[in-house]
């Protein structure tokens, strides 16, 4: 093999494994979700843990000596793909360029985030496990966590991964609100569609409630003398999901009161559509 066939072969494998490490590089768990996916809190600790994997595997592979040779080769010749493919790598210098440490920074973040982020994993696991009405007491020192979880990582004290936790807790609330409510049928003879309901917005609203109380004291979690960074973020951005699940109910139990009393009288319904507006102002009012 000649030396520019043994360059440009060298070349169309760096091109390759930039755009593979730049891929895992952008990845962040607000890509979890679509249309038909709505992740729960642990898929968000599986990411990490994979990425932190993945990260931890790239970066040995750049300390190699063969990579090392690789790109003393391209440095030599000039290869025009030298400067990405230094931009990539660790903590070793390479030849006359700076050293961008993306990966090694990478790395480190996602260490950090799996170190603050795996003490909520129990908590969750415990959640999920569980009982639907038995959610309450777990509610709140779930959110407390959490607090501590921005206070003290630095790599997750970011609006977009915050929200993102906040909405994957709240699907996995609605689909165990889900679960628990089943095929609504109203009969005459019981009440006990009615009451699965209530129950489902009644554990809804405690983790909405518990937000805004921890929201309003998260400046408690940082050290004296610490920068305050406080939860800016409109609410809208991780309970929309919450408020229309929560609308949806409320039409529900109007239907559900209606057919029972098999007379549409618009003073009986008066409660439950104030209800169902008030689960509207909350989606706006808090921030105003």
């Amino acid at each position: 093999m000649t030396d520019s066939q043994l360059k440009s072969a060298i070349e169309g494998v760096v091109i390759k494994w930039v755009h593979q490490v730049e891929e895992v590089l952008t990845q962040d768990t607000d890509q979890l979700a679509t249309p038909d996916h709505h992740p729960k809190p642990l898929e968000e600790i599986t990411f990490w843990s994979k990425r932190r994997q993945n990260l931890s595997h790239i970066s040995s592979q750049l300390k190699d000596k063969k990579v090392r040779m690789m790109s003393n080769i391209l440095e030599v010749t000039e290869s025009a793909y030298y400067p990405a493919f230094v931009k990539m790598c660790s903590d070793v210098t390479m030849g006359k360029y700076p050293v961008y440490k993306y990966v090694v920074a990478a790395v480190q973040e996602a260490c950090d985030v799996m170190v603050h982020l795996t003490p909520l994993k129990p908590m969750l696991e415990a959640l999920e496990a569980g009982e639907f009405q038995d959610a309450p007491p777990l509610i709140p020192p779930l959110v407390h966590c959490i607090c501590l979880l921005w206070a003290a990582c630095p790599a997750y004290r970011k609006p977009d991964r915050i929200v993102t936790l906040f909405r994957e807790i709240t699907n996995l609330l609605i689909s165990m609100g889900r679960n628990f409510i089943g095929t609504v049928g109203f009969q005459a003879e019981t009440s006990e569609p009615l009451q699965k309901i209530n129950t489902c917005v009644s554990v809804l609203k405690l983790f909405r409630e518990s937000f805004e109380e921890h929201r309003a004291k998260v400046d408690t979690y940082f050290d004296e003398g610490e920068h305050v960074w406080l939860w800016e973020f409109h609410p809208t951005h991780a309970f929309s999901r919450m408020h229309h699940f929560l609308d949806r109910l409320a039409n529900i139990k109007i239907k559900g009161y209606v057919s029972k009393r098999n007379t549409f009288r618009i003073a009986d319904l008066k409660p439950l559509v104030h209800e169902s507006l008030n689960n509207v102002r909350q989606t706006t009012g808090r921030m105003l």
